[in-house]
């Protein structure tokens, strides 16, 4: 009897005192895991990546660098400065050339319409020769002659017209004004702009601005 209840107590304490113990090692492992992850985990914080500084190029004498040379070189000719060098006659005429802003009605269409009038815009009624003292006495704006390449013209009725302005153009008054007309644009078919405006013909003296 007592033998039985003997064998049975040791079998029930027995597989308690294994399981408690199975338990134990399992927390002990369990213990351990935890233990051994916490030793591996490395926080991200301490491996923050470091900022490096860029170190600045500096260039020195010493540097081995090509650096292509200027073009054009400092004293070559292309490095000339334009008022060193001769203007062609157009660059000239371009650079003496002062346009101004025109009175409404005085465009270059608007001196075609009136050439094309009745108007006697010569001033004369016969068509002659004058001497050098003659022109002299045509200086004025209401009355401005001037001579080109020997024919003489009244520039009063062009004043206005003139892209020059009346000023420029007055330069040329009382005298023959043949080289400044060519100094300043010689392209210009000056016999076909002022045929109506034809007095005569210059004699005694060559053409030449004086």
């Amino acid at each position: 009897m007592f033998s039985l209840a003997s064998k049975l107590y040791e079998t029930v304490i027995g597989s308690s005192g294994e399981q408690l113990s199975t338990e134990n090692e399992t927390k002990n492992l369990q213990s351990s895991q935890v233990s051994l992850v916490k030793e591996t985990t490395i926080e991200t914080t301490e491996f923050a990546v470091p900022t490096i500084p860029v170190p600045k190029m500096q260039i020195t004498e010493d540097t081995d660098i090509d650096i292509p040379p200027a073009f054009p070189l400092i004293d070559s000719p292309q490095r000339i400065k334009s008022s060193q060098s001769k203007l062609t006659p157009l660059e000239k005429a371009n650079k003496l050339r002062k346009k101004v802003i025109l009175e409404p009605g005085h465009s270059a269409l608007d001196w075609a319409r009136l050439k094309n009038s009745n108007v006697n815009m010569g001033g004369v009624y016969e068509i002659r020769k004058y001497t050098l003292d003659e022109l002299k006495l045509h200086k004025t704006k209401n009355d401005a002659w001037t001579a080109i390449n020997g024919k003489i013209y009244n520039l009063t009725p062009y004043l206005k017209f003139h892209p020059g302005g009346e000023k420029e153009l007055m330069r040329a008054a009382g005298k023959d004004g043949t080289k400044l007309f060519m100094d300043i644009h010689p392209w210009v078919n000056y016999d076909l702009m002022l045929d109506k405006c034809f007095v005569g013909f210059l004699v005694g003296i060559n053409t030449a601005l004086t």
